[in-house]
């Protein structure tokens, strides 16, 4: 288990690092026990939580709904809990 993620009961918790504003939406990689990523979306009226929650949805394989932002909707810092996952998925880049 990575400092970045943690199994619970409902799922996998994620702790996240978010870059709004990015001229492409990607996971960099790990930064200080959090996964860093860059969103092609302006943290306006909700388009940066959407463009996350669809991103890690992608990586995940998983349905958007599937994922619910449990901490900081409103801060760079965030923790996502993705429903019904044990475990991020293999990346080459983590």
């Amino acid at each position: 288990m990575a400092s970045w993620w943690v199994e619970q009961a409902e799922g996998l918790l994620l702790r996240v690092r978010v870059i709004p504003g990015a001229r492409t939406s990607e996971i960099i990689g790990v930064i200080d026990e959090r996964l860093k990523i860059r969103l092609a979306a302006r943290p306006v009226e909700g388009q940066a939580n959407g463009e996350l929650v669809r991103i890690v949805a992608d990586w995940c394989g998983v349905r958007p709904s599937a994922i619910e932002i449990v901490r900081g909707s409103t801060s760079r810092s965030k923790d996502l809990l993705i429903h019904g996952l044990a475990e991020p998925p293999k990346s080459p880049t983590l």
